[in-house]
């Protein structure tokens, strides 16, 4: 399964290349474990990310993908929970945050984009995300992965201490999708730092 999920990022993102860690860290990130539930995917990608380097973190992203994250009509379509698992002192407000997400959102939809002739031209500009003080909020984007369309992805985001740093947790899925089993917050709440 992850295999399959590395050979499709590949396929279509070049520059947004799997890094598998074993126990799921890096040198750089604090230890932790994040069990993978069944029928979903992970994958590992060390910071700085390849496709939006210009997010400063030192350590590892980690994503748990959903059954079906790549099929748009399947429930589990962009629907996944991923970590910031980070050994750097940065803050994590809501200002930081949106800033960042929208970097990494854009960045990742022009990696993926790119060489892809049958794809739309795609706004880049109204890649944007949203943030509340209460860890809610919404991210506008592009299925670069399928026909370009419009998405809508609410969010949750909350951030633990993690060994001597950092885990920023995230949830993602398409607005008015039906409840999904396991869900990414439950996913999410399965992270453990030791």
């Amino acid at each position: 399964m992850r295999a399959a999920v590395a050979l499709l990022l590949a396929a279509w993102c070049p520059s947004c290349r799997s890094h598998e860690h074993p126990g799921g860290a890096t040198s750089a990130a604090p230890p932790f474990s994040w069990p993978v539930p069944a029928g979903w995917r992970s994958e590992s990608i060390p910071f700085p990310l390849e496709f939006a380097p210009d997010i400063p973190h030192r350590g590892v992203e980690e994503l748990r993908f959903a059954p079906g994250f790549f099929d748009a009509a399947a429930p589990g379509y962009w629907t996944y929970a991923f970590a910031w698992v980070v050994s750097d002192a940065s803050s994590f407000d809501t200002t930081a945050l949106e800033s960042e997400l929208t970097t990494y959102f854009r960045g990742l939809t022009s990696a993926v984009a790119r060489g892809k002739k049958d794809l739309p031209a795609l706004d880049l500009t109204r890649v944007q995300a949203r943030m509340g003080a209460d860890g809610r909020g919404s991210v506008l984007t592009y299925d670069a992965f399928g026909d370009g369309r419009e998405i809508q992805l609410d969010m949750t985001v909350a951030v633990r201490p993690c060994g001597a740093g950092k885990a920023v947790l995230f949830t993602a899925g398409p607005r008015g999708r039906p409840p999904l089993a396991p869900s990414p917050r439950e996913v999410v709440e399965s992270f453990r730092c030791p």
